[in-house]
């Protein structure tokens, strides 16, 4: 059985927490994309799945996501998990977006870093592109996860992360703020 989206959300804060530190918060998009990435990689293969990824730095074309997770059996074909980790403001989240929305997978997730009012904003237009999709799956979720400060995080020594989850009817519920310590308190990758 796949994770619900709350689920993954659940874990990708302790996992969040638990590796913040060895991140360099001020970083690249890179940095972080790295780590969302392998995050992702390593619950999926705990999750029994076939993980395919994009790995841009090593020359490697995009598998239709930046990552997703598959099971390809004799008995079931299925996608688990699809992912788009997208770091640059409002139209190129929601083009990402656009890309989950056409995908047939349980959970699909939007990793990205939006200022608060920019977030509530995308997330409204996120809604009004699943309910305008004629082609639906009732079991599909998103989920939607947001490090809107990630780059102030650095002075603070805070990370706040807030995470929503999307229905297939296009319903949201937000799911709990977390803030978590980042103080560089070991060295960075």
């Amino acid at each position: 059985m796949v994770l619900t989206a709350s689920r993954i959300y659940d874990k990708f804060l302790i996992g969040l927490a638990d590796r913040v530190k060895l991140l360099d918060v001020s970083g690249t998009n890179p940095v972080w994309t790295r780590w969302v990435k392998a995050y992702f990689q390593d619950l999926g293969f705990q999750q029994g799945f076939q993980v395919k990824l994009t790995n841009s730095e090593e020359g490697e074309r995009e598998f239709l996501l930046d990552l997703c997770w598959l099971k390809e059996t004799s008995e079931e074909c299925l996608m688990g998990l699809a992912l788009e980790c997208e770091w640059e403001y409002g139209d190129a989240v929601l083009y990402d977006f656009r890309k989950l929305v056409h995908m047939k997978a349980f959970v699909k997730v939007v990793v990205c870093a939006l200022s608060k009012d920019m977030m509530d904003s995308t997330l409204d237009e996120m809604c009004r592109v699943i309910r305008s999709n004629p082609l639906r799956l009732m079991q599909e979720s998103y989920l939607v996860i947001n490090l809107p400060d990630s780059e102030n995080s650095y002075k603070t020594g805070r990370l706040t992360v807030t995470g929503d989850e999307i229905s297939s009817s296009g319903q949201r519920r937000a799911l709990r703020e977390e803030s978590v310590d980042c103080k560089q308190s070991l060295p960075t990758l």
